[in-house]
């Protein structure tokens, strides 16, 4: 029976042994498929948002121009209300002289152009970004979806080949079911009540040897009168 359990020790060990070991071979392979999973994100998620980032602060950039153009027409606005406000003063006075008023409302009229030119360049500039941020949006709002698609679309291409990995590695790890280990225990039961053989000696050979035999020895046959042995009586 020691005998028994240490060979089986031994199958033990040699068989968890084994069984790590292709444990490490799924593993490795495991490894190189999420390597390889992060390149292909990296190329299909992580460089194409990026541009989309690029992208985002270009349209950025355009709005914040306009709204330049839009402080610089409101300032040139603030500009000719205060020189028509100088105008109106000089023709309250009584005695106003002739070339200051000239002054002032050329000085008006010169305000007021330059306003109107900032207008019309502020309309052009409105209306090229308005038209190209409505673009943006529509472009964007599709590439952003594409990519995520692509991205999702590589998970779960990427998750497949993982679970049929994992199903590689369960068959190795799991443990051996309750009925399997009764079996066993009910075989190392059977060895450990088989009973040992005895030997008993019969008498000995003429060459001073002693002859074994598997029976007991027959008792001496009685003629009768002989008193039986002590432990019959």
């Amino acid at each position: 029976f020691h005998f028994v359990r240490t060979q089986s020790s031994k199958n033990h060990d040699s068989t968890f042994v084994a069984m790590l070991g292709e444990v490490g071979v799924e593993s490795g392979h495991l490894a190189e498929m999420y390597d390889k999973i992060g390149k292909k994100q990296s190329a299909k998620l992580d460089d194409p948002m990026q541009d989309l980032v690029l992208k985002v602060e270009s349209a950025e950039k355009a709005m914040e121009k306009r709204a330049e153009w839009r402080l610089k027409y409101t300032s040139k606005q603030q500009l000719i209300k205060s020189r028509k406000a100088a105008l109106d003063k000089q023709f309250e006075k009584n005695n106003a002289n002739a070339n200051r008023m000239m002054n002032a409302r050329l000085s008006l009229t010169e305000a007021e152009r330059e306003a109107d030119a900032v207008k019309r360049d502020l309309n052009a500039v409105s209306k090229r970004i308005l038209k190209e941020m409505e673009r943006f949006k529509i472009d964007l709002e599709r590439d952003v979806r594409n990519v995520l698609a692509d991205n999702a679309r590589l998970h779960v291409e990427h998750g497949q080949k993982v679970a049929e990995e994992w199903e590689n590695i369960l068959p190795m790890v799991v443990l051996p079911s309750d009925d399997d280990e009764n079996a066993e225990g009910g075989n190392l039961a059977e060895v450990e009540e088989r009973p040992e053989e005895e030997d008993y000696c019969s008498g000995d050979n003429n060459d001073g040897s002693v002859e074994s035999s598997s029976t007991p020895p027959l008792l001496p046959e009685s003629n009768g009168n002989d008193p039986p042995p002590d432990f019959l009586s």
